[in-house]
């Protein structure tokens, strides 16, 4: 299974080339104000609405199972929640601070309804489809419907609504193939040591 999976990690997804899509959608892309220290709104930029927190860290080790949401832009701050690690949130605000304004937070929004500040380290834009039950994550036109594709395993995808209990609606990077898929399917990293070890037992669930 290691071995198969470390070949997966190096197909070459040309179908799923690129970082964004060719062409902005308001379905799962919108303009997010950033702002400064002062909190005044200093410009924008366009990103994914949905996006992981994540306390995966680069190598695949869980650092955080548990994530702080903050009441403000600042690690100090009171904690107003804890999510877990791969919980989706939709992206409110970007803080940028300090010197040269390379301290960044993000001011996001869990599924029901709770909103916090978090440092952009446990931030992942792009999630990873993965089933370590076979090679492939069937993709399906609609919440247990038709399957509409299959994607190879740890296929990078954007994430469109994840709103509904137990299934996701997702899209490739290139914005090509819309479908819905588990969520239990749905990774915040693409690391084997993540994968393999932690992640069939972990639930996204949100507080």
């Amino acid at each position: 299974m290691r071995k198969q999976l470390l070949s997966l990690l190096f197909l070459p997804l040309i179908f799923l080339s690129g970082c964004t899509p060719k062409e902005a959608s308001p379905t799962y892309f919108i303009s997010i104000p950033i702002t400064g220290e002062d909190q005044a709104r200093i410009s924008s930029q366009d990103g994914p609405k949905w996006v992981l927190v994540s306390g995966v860290d680069d190598h695949g080790l869980v650092i955080d199972a548990h994530v702080n949401l903050y009441a403000a832009a600042d690690l100090n701050s009171q904690t107003v929640a804890q999510v877990e690690t791969g919980t989706p949130v939709t992206v409110l605000e970007i803080r940028h601070l300090g010197p040269q304004q390379l301290v960044r937070f993000y001011r996001v929004q869990t599924t029901s309804g709770i909103s916090g500040w978090v440092s952009d380290y446990f931030i992942r834009r792009h999630a990873y489809l993965f089933n370590i039950d076979g090679t492939f994550v069937p993709i399906y036109e609609s919440r247990g419907g038709a399957k509409l594709a299959e994607a190879p395993n740890v296929s990078p995808v954007f994430l469109v609504d994840p709103r509904n209990d137990g299934w996701w609606q997702i899209v490739y990077l290139d914005g090509s193939v819309t479908g819905w898929v588990p969520a239990s399917h749905v990774k915040e990293s693409s690391e084997e040591a993540f994968l393999l070890n932690f992640s069939p037992g972990h639930s996204h669930d949100a507080p």
